[in-house]
This record gives C-alpha cells, sequence and structure tokens, in this order.
C-alpha cells in the first residue's frame, strides 16, 4: 500500500528542464502565477580565463551548518563547465540578488554552454542572495566528492540555496510541484 504513495510524491516533485530552442547563455527562470516555466536571458556568456587545475582539498569557509552534497557522476566537458560556472560567479558577483515572492518561487539563475549547465538555486521564498565564493566552495566540495569535473550539486540549507552542475538536459533546481 505504501507503493502507490510513493509514486504519487515522486511524480509530484519537478524541477527545471532547459527547452531545447534556449542557446548558450545565463538565464532566470521561475514559475508565473499561471503555474507556467519562465526562463529569461540575462546575458551572453563572458570569456572564460585559463585558470589552470582546481584543487578539491579547500572546504568552504565562512558558511555555518551542514553541506549536503548530490553527485550525478556524469563526466562533464571541461571547457563547458568551466565557462558556465564563471558566468555563475560574474552573475552573482558580491551579493547577486535572487528574488523571492513570498510563494516557494524564488528566481533561479543558470548558465548553459553547449551540453552543460551551472546553477544557482534559492529554495527559500524570499530574496536571497548568491555569492562567487559560495559557488567556488560548492564546486570544491562537488569534486572531492564526486569527482574531477563529475556533475552534482551542493545544498546549504542554512542558506536555503543549492549551487550545482550537470548535463544540459538535466532537471535542475527540484522542489515540489512545477518547481515552486
Amino acid at each position: 500500500m505504501l507503493f502507490p504513495k510513493a509514486l504519487l510524491f515522486a511524480a509530484a516533485v519537478t524541477a527545471w528542464t532547459i527547452p531545447e530552442d534556449i542557446g548558450d547563455g545565463i538565464y532566470t527562470v521561475s514559475t508565473n502565477d499561471q503555474g507556467e516555466t519562465v526562463h529569461n536571458f540575462v546575458a551572453n556568456l563572458t570569456a572564460v580565463p585559463d585558470a589552470g587545475p582546481k584543487s578539491a582539498k579547500f572546504r568552504r569557509q565562512g558558511l555555518s551548518g551542514a553541506n549536503n552534497i548530490q553527485c550525478f557522476y556524469d563526466n562533464l566537458n571541461h571547457a563547458d563547465t568551466d565557462a558556465v560556472n564563471v558566468n555563475i560567479d560574474n552573475q552573482c558577483g558580491s551579493g547577486g540578488v535572487l528574488q523571492g515572492d513570498g510563494s516557494e518561487n524564488g528566481r533561479d539563475f543558470y548558465a548553459v554552454q553547449n551540453d552543460v549547465v551551472s546553477y544557482v538555486c534559492n529554495l527559500s521564498g524570499n530574496k536571497n542572495n548568491c555569492y562567487a565564493s559560495e559557488r567556488q566552495a560548492a564546486d570544491r566540495l562537488i569534486t572531492a566528492d564526486c569527482g574531477w569535473y563529475a556533475s552534482g550539486e551542493d545544498n546549504a540549507p542554512d542558506r536555503s540555496i543549492v549551487y550545482g552542475y550537470q548535463p544540459r538536459d538535466s532537471d535542475f533546481c527540484g522542489r515540489g510541484i512545477n518547481g515552486k
């Protein structure tokens, strides 16, 4: 009898999916009042400087609470992963605003290049901020737990925020029904 209930719950949990006609760039995604998913173009991707290899030995500093790392283990293209991550860093900077309307519909950002998406999810229903330093720390945690350029995400529940990167055709920022 528990099995049908579990299927119902799993069917109700959804996340964002990038439409096939979306080109490379930075976007916001949210659900409008009619329950429709809206992807808004923010900017073109910027060129990525060659920063050299990344180290996985450092841990997040400056945030309290636990980090929940989820590994998806997809091997991602190195150049595309670096590009989308740097572009999320540029978008977040030292406190990029993630709007919320109080209904658990926080605005999320993603950057997509070729077959890789990097994202930041505002899981609070209110205004929140993303930070390049947090996204970079999340990258180190994901690399340490999941492997070099393997897909994964870092859920920081104390901040109601998720940073991650996956293949373009993956669902991301899952919460509730229709991303709400």
